[in-house]
Parts: C-alpha cells; sequence; structure tokens
C-alpha cells in the first residue's frame, strides 16, 4: 500500500509539473507576442520617418500596415539594378540595414528616382546574384562561391567586407544546399527503428539547423538542439566526409554526461562519395553508455568521454573538431575511421534534424493484456492510455518549449540587430546626404560618381575641372540627358573611378586591417599606355590611386611627393606607385623577418624613422640578398610643412663597387647599404643602438659621413618600412 501510495504522489506531482508548464507555455508565448509587436512597431516608426523625409504622405488608418515597396531600384556608379528587396535582407549585413527600406531618406537619387550607390558595378553585381542564387537553392546542384573578373577581384572582395557579407562569401570552393540526402535519411531511418523499437511507418525528418544558414557558433547550435528527443547532429567536411551521431535523448549544456544506450555514430560517405554501401554505424559500448553524450557550452557537439567525436565552436573557420572513436564508441579496429583517417577536421556544413516516429511500446501492451484478467486487462489498458497520454503530453510541451524560446532568442537577437542598424546608419547619414552626383558619359557609358571620391586626388584637373565647384561645366560638354559628355575611352576613366572607390572602401578599414592589404593597381595590359595617357592629361598621381598607408609619412600627400622627387634619381625605373612589403611594428625588427618580405620584389625602398625623428632610406633595384646595383641610392628627407625639392638630399654611388657591396643581408645585422658599411641596421634595432651610418666608401657623403643622422655615428630606429615600387 505504502508503494501504491507514493505511485500516485508521484503521479500527482508529474499532472502538476504538466500543469505548471502549460502555464509557462502561455507566459511566454504572450512575452514573445508582446516582444514582436514592440519590435514591429519601432520598425514602422522608422519606416514612416523615412517616408515622411521623402514627401510621401501616408494616411494614419493605414501607418501600421505600411511596407517599403517589395523591389529596390539601384544605381551603382551608373548602372542600373533592381533586385527584390528580401533577397536583400535574408542574410544579416550592412547591405540589409542599408536597403531595409528605412533609410531611404539618406540616399542621394538619380534622375530616375534611383538610390544610388557609388561602388563599381563589376563589385556589386556578383554579390546580389550570389543572394539570388541563394534564394533558390537546389540540394542536387552546388551553388559555387561567385567571382568577379580579374581587375575587380580587389574591389569585389572589399565591398564584401563592406557591406558586412565576408562570411556569406567565406567558404571555398562548392557550398551545397544541404548534407543530408533522401538516400541518407532512408539508410538512417532504418538504424534508429530498429535500435529505438520503433514504428518505420511514419519516420519524419525536420531539419532544425544549418550551418551555413543559421551560423556554426556553439550558441546557435546548441539553441535548436537543446532538450529535443531523436536527433541527428551530421557534418560535411572539408575532405567531403559525411558523418555524425543520433541521440535519442534530449541533449543539455550543463558540463555533464548523459546516459544513452541507443546514441550511436555513423559514417556515410567519404570524399564526396554517394554510395550506400559506406554507411557504417558506431554504436555505444554496453560499459560506456553513461558516457554517451557531453553537454560542452563551448562546442557544438561532444559525444563520448574521449571525446569520440567533438565539433568545435566556430567548426567552419577551424581545425579544432576532432574524431576519436574507441571510449565510449566501438571503434572496430579505426578510431578515425569517420575522417578517413584524420584526428582533426574542419566542417563545411553542418546541420541538426530532429527524426520524429511512433514508438511500439502500446503493442508490447497488447500482448501482456492478453495475459491478465479481462477486468484487469481494461484497466490496465486505461492506465497505459492515460500515461501514453501524459507521456505525450510532456513530448509535446518540452518540443513547444524549444520553439517558444528559440522564437523569443531570434526576437531578441533581431531586436540588438536593430540596435546595430541603427548606430551604423546614423553614422552613415550625414556622410550619404552630403554627397553630391556627378554624372558623367564617358563615350556612351555612364560613369556616376561623387564630389566626395573626386575630392581624394584634389591636387589634379580631373577634380578642379568636375568637383571643386570653380569651373562652370559648358553647355556644349552635356548630353541630352544633362550628363557630362567626356570623349575619352570608357574603361581608362572607369578604372580611375574604380581605385578611387577602392581606396575609400581602403581608408574605411581600420589601421591594423589596412596594412593586412596588399593591393595593387591592376590594368588590362591592352590599355596600361591609354591608362598613363590619361592619368597624365588629369594630373593624377598614380600613388593617389594606391590603397597604401605609411606609418613613417601618415600623410598620403607627402608619399606622393616623395615618389615625385626620387623619380628622377631612379633611371626610368617606374615609381608611380609605392606598397607596402614589410613594417618593423607589424612584421618584427630581424634580418629574417625583412628578408623575407624583401625577396622577390626588383624595385623596392627602405624608409627608416629613427630616436631623433630623422627620416632616411635607400633605393635598390636587384632581386638578390646580396647585389651590385648601379641604381641604388641612399636618401635623407626633411619633413618640412610641404616637401620640397630642397627637402631631399640623394647620396649616389661612388664610382664602380664590388659584387654584394651595394647592398646585403650577411653583415650580422639586419641590412647594410655599402661595403664598410655605408648604412648599417642592427637586428633588433629598434632594441639598441647599434645601427650605424658612415658615408663615404661605397655612397657620396656630402662631405658629413652622418648626413642621414644629423651627426650621429649610432642610432635606434623606432620604425621602419619597405615598399615595392611600381
Amino acid at each position: 500500500m505504502a508503494k501504491r501510495g507514493e505511485q500516485s504522489h508521484a503521479c500527482e506531482q508529474m499532472l502538476g509539473f504538466v500543469t505548471e508548464a502549460f502555464k509557462e507555455a502561455s507566459n511566454l508565448q504572450k512575452r514573445i507576442e508582446q516582444r514582436r509587436s514592440e519590435l514591429d512597431k519601432h520598425k514602422s516608426q522608422l519606416l514612416l520617418r523615412s517616408l515622411k523625409e521623402r514627401g510621401i504622405k501616408i494616411e494614419k488608418e493605414t501607418s501600421s500596415a505600411i511596407k517599403p515597396s517589395n523591389i529596390v531600384k539601384l544605381n551603382v556608379g551608373g548602372t542600373k539594378i533592381d533586385v527584390k528587396r528580401s533577397t536583400i535582407t535574408r542574410f544579416s549585413s550592412k547591405l540589409k540595414w542599408m536597403l531595409s527600406g528605412r533609410w531611404d531618406h539618406i540616399y542621394k537619387l538619380d534622375n530616375e528616382g534611383r538610390i544610388f550607390l557609388d561602388y563599381d558595378a563589376g563589385w556589386f553585381d556578383p554579390i546580389i546574384n550570389h543572394l539570388r542564387e541563394l534564394t533558390m537553392q537546389d540540394p542536387t546542384i552546388p551553388i559555387r562561391q561567385p567571382k568577379a573578373s580579374h581587375g575587380d577581384q580587389f574591389g569585389f572582395r572589399q565591398l564584401q567586407k563592406h557591406l558586412g557579407l565576408e562570411k556569406l562569401f567565406s567558404s571555398e570552393g562548392e557550398v551545397e544546399a544541404g548534407v543530408m540526402k533522401p538516400w541518407m535519411q532512408a539508410v538512417l531511418a532504418g538504424t534508429i527503428v530498429t535500435t529505438l523499437e520503433a514504428d518505420g511507418r511514419d519516420c519524419e525528418f525536420r531539419l532544425l539547423h544549418r550551418g551555413s544558414r543559421d551560423g556554426f557558433e556553439c550558441s546557435k547550435v546548441q539553441s535548436k538542439s537543446a532538450g529535443v528527443v531523436n536527433s541527428i547532429t551530421i557534418v560535411r567536411d572539408t575532405e567531403g566526409n559525411v558523418f555524425g551521431a543520433f541521440v535519442d535523448v534530449g541533449r543539455s549544456f550543463h558540463e555533464q554526461y548523459i546516459e544513452s544506450s541507443k546514441a550511436f555514430l555513423f559514417h556515410l560517405s567519404s570524399r564526396g562519395s554517394q554510395d550506400p554501401k559506406l554507411y557504417k554505424v558506431y554504436p555505444v559500448k554496453a560499459d560506456q553508455k553513461h558516457t554517451a553524450v557531453r553537454g560542452v557550452r563551448a562546442c557544438c557537439a561532444v559525444l563520448g568521454a574521449g571525446p569520440d567525436l567533438s565539433i568545435s565552436n566556430a567548426c567552419n573557420a577551424n581545425n579544432e573538431s576532432s574524431c576519436h572513436l574507441g571510449t565510449t564508441y566501438e571503434n572496430y579496429g579505426s578510431p578515425h575511421a569517420l575522417t578517413n583517417g584524420r584526428v582533426n577536421f574542419q566542417v563545411a556544413e553542418l546541420e541538426v534534424w530532429q527524426v520524429k516516429l511512433e514508438l511500439v511500446g502500446a503493442e508490447g501492451v497488447k500482448d501482456a493484456n492478453r495475459r491478465v484478467p479481462t477486468k484487469s486487462a481494461s484497466l490496465l489498458s486505461e492506465l497505459t492510455r492515460r500515461v501514453k497520454d501524459i507521456d505525450s503530453c510532456v513530448q509535446e510541451l518540452l518540443g513547444e518549449g524549444v520553439r517558444l524560446q528559440q522564437e523569443e532568442e531570434n526576437l531578441i537577437e533581431d531586436g540588438r540587430d536593430l540596435d546595430d542598424e541603427m548606430e551604423y546608419m546614423e553614422k552613415m547619414e550625414e556622410k550619404h546626404k552630403a554627397q553630391e552626383i556627378i554624372f558623367f558619359n564617358v563615350g556612351g557609358r555612364k560613369h556616376y560618381t561623387t564630389k566626395q571620391t573626386l575630392s581624394l586626388i584634389k591636387g589634379s584637373k580631373l577634380y578642379m575641372q568636375y568637383a571643386s565647384g570653380q569651373v562652370q561645366v559648358p553647355e556644349t560638354d552635356l548630353d541630352d540627358d544633362g550628363d557630362i559628355f567626356l570623349d575619352i575611352n570608357p574603361y581608362c576613366f572607369g578604372k580611375i573611378l574604380s581605385q578611387l572607390r577602392l581606396r575609400r572602401l581602403y581608408e574605411d578599414l581600420p589601421d591594423k586591417e589596412q596594412d593586412e592589404i596588399n593591393i595593387g593597381i591592376v590594368v588590362d595590359p591592352q590599355y596600361l599606355e591609354s591608362f598613363d595617357r590619361m592619368l597624365n592629361f588629369y594630373q593624377v598621381e598614380q600613388s593617389d590611386l594606391a590603397c597604401f598607408r605609411s606609418s613613417i609619412l601618415p600623410a598620403r600627400e607627402r608619399v606622393t611627393r616623395l615618389l615625385q622627387l626620387l623619380r628622377p634619381h631612379m633611371q626610368e625605373i617606374p615609381c608611380r606607385y609605392a606598397s607596402l612589403l614589410f613594417r618593423g611594428s607589424r612584421d618584427g625588427f630581424t634580418r629574417g623577418q625583412l628578408q623575407t618580405k624583401w625577396n622577390n620584389t626588383s624595385n623596392k625602398l627602405l624608409l627608416v624613422k629613427d630616436s631623433n625623428n630623422n627620416i632616411f632610406g635607400g633605393f635598390v633595384d636587384s632581386k638578390n640578398n646580396n647585389a651590385s646595383s648601379s641604381r641604388a641610392f641612399l636618401f635623407s628627407l626633411e619633413l618640412t610643412a610641404d616637401i620640397h625639392q630642397d627637402s631631399l638630399t640623394v647620396c649616389r654611388l661612388i664610382g664602380a663597387i664590388p659584387d654584394g657591396c651595394a647592398f646585403n643581408f650577411n653583415v650580422g645585422g639586419c641590412f647594410a647599404f655599402g661595403s664598410r658599411p655605408d648604412l648599417f641596421l642592427s637586428e633588433n634595432c629598434n632594441q639598441n643602438q647599434q645601427s650605424s651610418c658612415n658615408l663615404g666608401q661605397t655612397f657620396n657623403a656630402h662631405n658629413n659621413p652622418h648626413l642621414l643622422t644629423s651627426g650621429s655615428l649610432n642610432f635606434t630606429v623606432m620604425e621602419m618600412e619597405a615598399w615595392g615600387l611600381h
């Protein structure tokens, strides 16, 4: 009787739990509805403000239902592009914020009322086309990463970053719509039905999470898999192997093991093959079921105590996931069977699925009913039905709770995204409102840009004529649309605008990211002479088009002026613009680092700033580490408000010199010019005063052997840069 009383009390507790769970689910639903209402109201207010700024009147009774137009009409650098707003706003990004419809009022419009974006269409078009492709995913047809034409690659990559889309474009190779194929569902269903003794007639697979769509962060994966019974985690690694885990119990992520005797690991495919014969199952060892699953907060999934299978956080961006079967799960003599022999792997795609099926426990009860009296059987049948009802209710509540929790988390994330959108776009608002579009018709091709873009070359004739406001364009130079007509090569003019736009994107990056980028000016070889001729005609310096930053000469105009002054001393060697090869503060002040960066570039400039703020350096024109050079020279630069001819002192070679004496890496230091040496940079030259300047042996001293260092023999280096000259 006491035992029966305990059972009755347990049933009452279960019923109480179900009742409370229903209440909690109801309260959660109300919170979600309130949060969604507040978020929708906030978005509507922003949209109404934007419409009002654009002079569009909205009736009060329709204001709550107003939505932005479905199609966004753009003018991208002179090219017309129409795209559905839903295509742009499907993925969280700055592009989504920009064209959400809530900020259309900040943009300048072209003559047709299109939103103007001062980007190259050659960069923007592949991005939009890729977003369009992602709306038509077909599991049987791979989606390949988009590519721009050769000359547009740098801008294409930088625009991805600028628009916050780099993660969407980060994977290399093919991006398939999903891992789980129909034949994989069939073979897995067979194993699951057998393992769980379930009814296989109604086995349904439901996708809960896909990494490429929802993210590879462990928090996002866990939010979809927590509490889900009969779940499958399946991955495809970067080698094309497909494998994963089935777990019959609901997971939690509290650094504890979860017991299961029915969980199993599986291997489906090796290196892209689609052969069901390769399918193999690795069940839990009978004495290790207590360590089947582990809820590790810092991982997407951990199976076994080894762990036998571990899927790391951000598993698509690192090689920290691992496979080592044998501790908790059988390995049949092959601990790395899932990954084709490798311990560590990188994930290309990850999915979480739920398998819904009907257990056959009721059939077992029917068999038991035949062995008891009719009255007892009737009572047992009713009790079984009620237990099943309660169990079904608990399972339904569990699933509904997970769904509601995820819905609330999505709304919270949506709210954060809106806050980020407002912060970013409010910064952009003043910038975009200040833009003034300049409409060019170049040989019949529309090239539109802004005065702000042309202001990057303020010293040029191009800026003075069309962006300074000081010159009135004659009517005879306007086409029928009122655009400025230029009868010049459209490709070369477009390349000038492309480089200016690229430089603008480059300069928007933090200094650290700028230093990691080395972008040249890529011109189609057939147009090289035409491009140079156009630069000369419009008085545009190539160094003003380059994406380049010097920490020694941070003002770009000083870099341009230095190159102009050095050009006559280089004896017909190209010196139009510079690229950064090496920076001591970034790469280290050691010979090995400098030599690695220095190699394989013919024309190089070394620039040094010492602890007394002297700026000096040298030029060499050889790829060899130790070489003679008739063109090598040293120089000193005096920084004044305006760098002019007298600011530069050049120390040329004194007659013929032996091989290896112009410069070398083999004098027990970091670098040396001349045989004395005339200029010596010690190893770790920023930490000692062993570097020296003693001109006169190989390079002209101008009667002052310590000319470069203002009279000092020894000095300490504060910064050192190596530039490639092009």
